[in-house]
C-alpha cells in the first residue's frame, strides 16, 4: 500500500528486503535530478512543469520487480494543508501495491492516452464510484504515456491529497521529458 501510516513501514521493509536479495546497485538511491534518473533507465522520465506551488521534498529510485528502477518524487508532505503529490514512474505498473478504499471517479486524455482518476471512498467503506470530495481527500491517477525519442513508454501513477481533478489534470498534462 502507498498511503497512510503503514506506507513508510511497508516501503522501508520492502526496500530493505530487496537490498538483501539484490546487488548493491539495485537498492534505493537518491539521484540529484530527473536527468540523473533518465541516464539510468530505458523508459522516458518525466518531470512536472506545474506542481500547484508545492515544493519537491524528495526524489528516489528503487528496484521494480526485475525491471528498470522506479522513480518516486514527492512534493509537500502528505496531509499538509497546502496539498501533497507523489509521482511514480516505471516501465509498467506493478512496482508497488495499489491503494485500498478507492474507486473510479473520472478519466481524461493526456498525451494520447487515457488517465484514470480514482478517489477515496467514505471513511471505513467501499464504493463503486468516488466523489469530488473523495478525490480531494485522496486521489490515485494512473496512465501509460507513449514513448518519446529513444526511450520506452512510461507508466505514471500520481497520488494526491488536497487537489481537485482540474489540478490533477494540469499536473499530469504538464509532465515533460526530463531530457531532450
Amino acid at each position: 500500500m502507498w498511503r497512510r501510516l503503514g506506507v513508510p513501514i511497508v516501503a522501508s521493509v520492502a526496500v530493505g528486503l530487496a537490498g538483501l536479495m539484490a546487488p548493491a546497485a539495485a537498492v534505493e538511491r537518491q539521484p540529484r535530478s530527473y536527468a540523473d534518473v533518465q541516464s539510468n533507465v530505458h523508459y522516458t522520465v518525466y518531470r512536472p512543469s506545474w506542481t500547484a506551488g508545492i515544493a519537491r521534498t524528495g526524489l528516489t529510485t528503487q528496484p521494480c520487480n526485475g525491471l528498470d528502477a522506479m522513480t518516486n518524487a514527492t512534493y509537500g508532505v502528505e496531509g499538509a494543508r497546502g496539498g501533497w503529490i507523489e509521482l511514480q514512474e516505471s516501465q509498467r505498473g506493478g512496482c508497488v501495491d495499489g491503494t485500498d478504499g478507492i474507486a473510479k471517479y473520472t478519466t481524461f486524455q493526456v498525451k494520447g492516452a487515457t488517465a484514470t482518476v480514482k478517489g477515496e471512498c467514505a471513511e471505513g467503506s467501499s464504493c463503486t464510484t468516488s466523489s469530488a470530495a473523495g478525490v480531494r481527500r485522496y486521489a490515485y491517477t494512473s496512465v501509460m504515456i507513449p514513448a518519446t525519442g529513444d526511450f520506452a513508454r512510461t507508466f505514471i501513477a500520481v497520488a494526491t491529497t488536497g487537489l481537485d481533478v482540474p489540478q490533477i489534470r494540469r499536473f499530469i498534462s504538464g509532465l515533460v521529458p526530463a531530457v531532450g
